[in-house]
């Protein structure tokens, strides 16, 4: 009887552990995916600044040119 109730112990134990270590691979896999998104929405905050700066710049350009070819 010990016998077998030792198989059982050793097959719960492997479980737990399993279950434990699947958890733990989902915990460190979320960890990965939220840093990556933190750092893609960063960088995409970046280029929305950047573009808004380009916009700025391409409109004073525009009004240069204007005035340019209003007194020629």
């Amino acid at each position: 009887m010990s016998v077998v109730a030792g198989m059982i112990a050793a097959w719960y134990t492997n479980r737990i552990s399993r279950k434990k270590s699947n958890r733990e691979e989902w915990q460190g896999l979320y960890m990965e995916m939220k840093t990556r998104t933190d750092e893609a929405e960063k960088r995409n905050h970046e280029l929305i600044m950047e573009n808004e700066q380009l916009r700025i710049e391409n409109a004073e350009l525009k009004s240069q040119l204007k005035s340019q070819e209003e007194k020629a």
